[in-house]
């Protein structure tokens, strides 16, 4: 009865997290097609579009398509060259040359392309340089990863054998790998984008809206790639760590680096100038939708975890549920949210002046 209860559960976190991907799937398709022309006209005023601007839908489609065919290929990658596999308890699978047992969920692949959209876009509305809006995207797509991969794990939606450190489950350099391809991602797209806008050829444009996405997400898997045999052959192996590993070992010492570089960098850009925009509903769903759920699927697991993996469900959702938010909206209403401070400030002040000093006569 116990095993038949395990498996309803499963099958429904599992049909949860994909009905949920693919619904948002959906909604960021509709953005592409019908709304991405326009966020710079909603950001700054404008009434017309800008010449860059008239290439957008094509450029953000094809993100959105290439980051779910990247997705699916990396992830059948994965699990054909390391020791973790998917679940049974999945409604659709990617078709895999290597076997039954190998299989990768179609909303995997599904969700690496929304992640890459949703990210991209919020940093790439920032009024920062190109590699801190860069670092800002990697940022986001961690702290949503954060959520739900911990998530998953517990749920065993994925299995394979657990090192140490880890974050409830998750190896520290499953994080680390996703601040490198998001972030690599977005510095090579808006580099290449950059030096595309200044070609006087019209066809020229047209024509790299699909293949920069599609190089990018080449350059990004390539870099992550490369970063992590560097790391696992040579860095790791290296410094001589016995087993079991301690806490503070190589693999949290470079995502801990990692994060912190990211956010002393982006920290900075944000304070000096992060925008004007408006929030898009599309793009807020995403994280309005995974955070309450992946909160939602730990609290209907809460008997098959320990106390330990309980703060996930108690601190850890929350806290990413909110810095998440504050990254999305960052920059919402700045010049008016500035001005009014401001207005606030004089004031006080004005109210905390000692009075003017009035001379006695004579």
């Amino acid at each position: 009865m116990d095993l038949v209860w395990r498996c309803c559960d499963l099958r429904m976190v599992s049909t949860m997290f994909e009905v949920a991907t693919y619904v948002l799937a959906v909604v960021i398709l509709h953005h592409a097609l019908f709304q991405s022309n326009k966020f710079t006209m909603s950001d700054t005023g404008r009434t017309e579009l800008l010449p860059s601007d008239r290439y957008n839908r094509a450029r953000w489609v094809w993100t959105l398509v290439w980051g779910i065919f990247f997705g699916c290929v990396i992830e059948i990658l994965l699990v054909k060259l390391n020791d973790y596999r998917y679940g049974d308890h999945f409604l659709f699978y990617v078709p895999s040359p290597f076997g039954r047992d190998e299989r990768v969920p179609l909303s995997v692949g599904v969700g690496w392309g929304v992640l890459l959209y949703t990210c991209t876009l919020v940093a790439q509305r920032l009024k920062q340089s190109t590699w801190a809006r860069a670092l800002f995207a990697g940022l986001l797509a961690l702290s949503i990863d954060a959520s739900l991969d911990p998530v998953a794990r517990i749920g065993r939606l994925w299995n394979g054998s657990v090192g140490t450190p880890n974050f409830h489950g998750v190896p520290y350099d499953n994080f680390t790998g996703w601040m490198l391809i998001v972030t690599s991602y977005s510095f090579c797209v808006r580099c290449f984008f950059g030096w595309i806008d200044k070609s006087r050829s019209e066809k020229v444009k047209s024509v790299a809206a699909i293949w920069v996405p599609f190089v990018a997400c080449a350059i990004a898997t390539g870099i992550t790639g490369l970063t992590d045999h560097i790391l696992n052959h040579w860095i790791y192996p290296s410094q001589n760590v016995p087993d079991p590993r301690p806490v503070l070992c190589p693999e949290w010492a470079v995502f801990g680096g990692l994060v912190l570089i990211a956010l002393l960098v982006v920290g900075k850009n944000c304070l000096e100038g992060s925008g004007n925009h408006r929030p898009i509903a599309a793009i807020l769903a995403v994280p309005l939708v995974y955070h309450p759920l992946c909160w939602a699927c730990a609290q209907t697991m809460r008997e098959n975890i320990d106390s330990e993996q309980h703060s996930l469900v108690t601190m850890a959702i929350p806290f990413f549920f909110v810095v998440t938010m504050v990254a999305f909206l960052w920059g919402w209403k700045r010049d008016e949210v500035r001005a009014r401070a401001e207005h606030i400030g004089r004031l006080v002040r004005a109210r905390l002046a000692p009075p003017p000093s009035v001379p006695r006569p004579g």
